[in-house]
């Protein structure tokens, strides 16, 4: 069974590969869960987020948002999953 790459707080590392939390793994993951639904990953970080700035206190805020959330892509590039292969983006 594969551990998954979730965050051990309140280090904020990886539970599989132990690094910084989301890791490329964990990104690539919520990426994935979250195909369609942007707000919702952002949401869903927005949470993580405020965990991680009372958790990492003194790091600098935005060092954390910059891991946490600055990552997610900026709306104008985030496109959802094609159901087929034949639908187009309006």
């Amino acid at each position: 069974m594969t551990t998954p790459h979730t965050p051990i707080r309140p280090l904020w590392i990886c539970r599989n590969c132990a690094g910084p939390w989301p890791c490329g793994a964990a990104r690539l993951q919520l990426f994935r869960e979250f195909a369609d639904d942007r707000i919702g990953l952002c949401v869903y970080l927005a949470s993580q987020l405020e965990h991680a700035l009372v958790d990492l206190c003194p790091t600098p805020p935005a060092l954390i948002h910059g891991r946490i959330l600055g990552w997610v892509p900026p709306m104008d590039s985030y496109r959802p999953r094609l159901r087929n292969r034949d639908e187009r983006l309006p």
